[in-house]
């Protein structure tokens, strides 16, 4: 029941539906009919209004064609007007121009009137000038008789007494200036010889406080030698290597030898310089063995920061080298090795295969060494050293000499040190007591170079003082000449051309006062001209006005 029920409902709403959709078709319909009739409506209504238009035509076109005449006048006016303006462009191009043409003249005629005002102005000023003149030439025709009149033999016996006094006022005064003068001179010569004099004593005081100075350092250097002799060939350095060549004395084959000029003595002492400067660093030197040993007291060089040490490595078992004669140098003056000793062959043989003791020969003086070295070109022989330490050598066509060096080291071989210190000692105290001595002689000349700058101050004052006089006599003296001078040029002078040029200056007033007058009419004539030319242009100007008003207001 329940189903038929919902169909039945449904069947309803289906019916109701249907009902709906032709109503809607209904109102289709009539909506289709009303716009049609509402079309109608409005195509009537128009068509009424296109009739009442159709009825105005007539009237529309008689407006149109009133309007079109009257556009035709009016561009025959437009044209009569272009036609108008051009003419009046063309006028006022032609009035510009006239107008230009005129203020031109104006400005001519202005600048006419102008020129000739300062024309005016400049001759108005030269005849014043002029006129100025004449009156100071006048004045001075009146001024120079006046002084003629005034002048009279007394003043000028008067100004020549004057002159006379004044000038033996001048020449006693040169005379004093000049004997100042030379007591200034001597009295400075004798300043600068006082001054050099102790100058040399300063100078000797100075050298003898240096060399004393050098002896006392020489002395300290002998006295450490004296004391220890292993020192003197390095220093603390070669000490300090001894210590350490004694620690480490197991590990070397053969204990090494040095420093050589240690083991070193001289048969002479008077060759002791030359013989070191033979000899060189040799001295200082150390010899091994073999390479092991050189090695090991290279390390213990190296230790103890000694790292210039030279090494040599020398067979110690070797006996002494026995030089033949014939390879010696033939000559009677000694060698190297002949004047040095050594207990231990080693060491001369060292000396003979490293320094060339054999073939080095020792001379006394240069001469001698020059001959031994150069002239008798002597088999064998290297090289000749004086006994202040020249060195001489020839090689080939080339002969060479050398100063000595390294001289702070003289006495290192030495064994009289003791005597040298005394020796210095006694040097010493005799520099100090000629120290002593010129610093005692210095005072007096101290006191007299005093006394004469004082003296020279004085005399400088007063030839100052006799110079400013001189100066001022000389002046006065030059015063009095230019004034008699002047007044005799004056009192010999004549008025005449003083007089002469007055008249030329009347003669050019009476010129310049027709150019001026000239100049006047010139300016009035300028200046009528200008009024008329700035009327002409004022009426010009009026006429165009009126007329171009005349032209716009038709």
């Amino acid at each position: 029941m329940m189903e038929l029920d919902e169909l039945q409902q449904k069947i309803k709403n289906m019916e109701h539906i249907e009902e709906i959709a032709h109503e809607i078709d209904n109102l289709k319909k009539k909506l289709a009919w009303s716009w049609v009739y509402d079309v109608d409506r409005q195509i009537e209504e128009q068509t009424v209004k296109l009739l009442k238009l159709k009825e105005r035509i007539p009237a529309c076109q008689e407006k149109i064609d009133g309007h079109a005449a009257m556009i035709v006048k009016l561009k025959e006016e437009l044209t009569d007007k272009e036609r108008n303006a051009r003419s009046l462009v063309e006028k006022s191009r032609e009035v510009t121009m006239m107008k230009e043409k005129l203020e031109d003249d104006i400005a001519q005629a202005v600048a006419l009137k102008i020129e000739l005002e300062r024309e005016h102005v400049r001759g108005t000023n030269v005849l014043k000038n002029m006129n100025n003149r004449v009156k100071q030439l006048q004045k001075q025709i009146h001024d120079f008789r006046e002084q003629y009149i005034q002048y009279t033999q007394d003043e000028s016996s008067k100004a020549e007494n004057d002159k006379c006094e004044i000038q033996k006022e001048i020449n006693s005064l040169h005379s004093n200036v000049t004997r100042l003068k030379e007591e200034e001179r001597g009295l400075h010569e004798t300043q600068m010889g006082i001054v050099k004099s102790i100058q040399n004593m300063e100078t000797e005081i100075v050298e003898n406080r240096k060399k004393i100075t050098q002896f006392k350092a020489h002395i300290r250097d002998l006295q450490q030698r004296q004391s220890d002799k292993v020192s003197t060939f390095g220093g603390q350095r070669v000490r300090n290597l001894l210590k350490s060549i004694e620690r480490q004395e197991r590990r070397f084959n053969i204990p090494p030898l040095g420093p050589i000029g240690v083991h070193v003595k001289l048969a002479s002492e008077s060759w002791s310089f030359a013989v070191e400067c033979a000899l060189g660093r040799l001295l200082d030197a150390f010899i091994v063995s073999c390479h092991r040993d050189s090695v090991i007291l290279r390390e213990c060089a190296k230790e103890v920061n000694y790292h210039n040490l030279q090494i040599i490595i020398y067979d110690f078992a070797k006996p002494r080298l026995n030089i033949p004669d014939h390879l010696l140098p033939s000559t009677t003056h000694p060698t190297v090795l002949s004047v040095i000793q050594s207990e231990n062959p080693t060491v001369l043989n060292v000396l003979v295969d490293q320094g060339s003791a054999e073939r080095t020969v020792l001379v006394r003086d240069y001469e001698v060494g020059r001959s031994v070295a150069f002239d008798n070109r002597i088999q064998n022989l290297k090289d000749v050293y004086t006994s202040d330490g020249y060195k001489m050598f020839s090689r080939g066509p080339v002969q060479t000499i050398l100063p000595p060096h390294r001289k702070g080291n003289a006495g290192r071989l030495c064994t009289s040190l003791g005597e040298k210190i005394a020796e210095m000692e006694s040097e010493i105290a005799d520099m100090e007591r000629i120290i002593s001595q010129r610093t005692r002689d210095m005072k007096k000349p101290n006191d007299k170079r005093e006394d004469i700058e004082l003296k020279i101050k004085n005399l400088k004052r007063k030839r100052v003082e006799e110079e400013r006089l001189l100066e001022s006599k000389k002046v006065q003296l030059d015063d009095i000449r230019k004034t008699s001078a002047d007044i005799n040029r004056v009192t010999s002078s004549d008025t005449s051309e003083l007089e002469a040029e007055m008249m030329q200056v009347e003669v050019d007033i009476e010129q310049k006062e027709l150019l001026v007058q000239k100049t006047n009419l010139r300016l009035t004539k300028a200046l009528q001209d200008e009024n008329d030319r700035r009327a002409c242009y004022k009426e010009f100007i009026v006429f165009h006005i009126e007329t171009l008003a005349c032209k716009f207001a038709y």
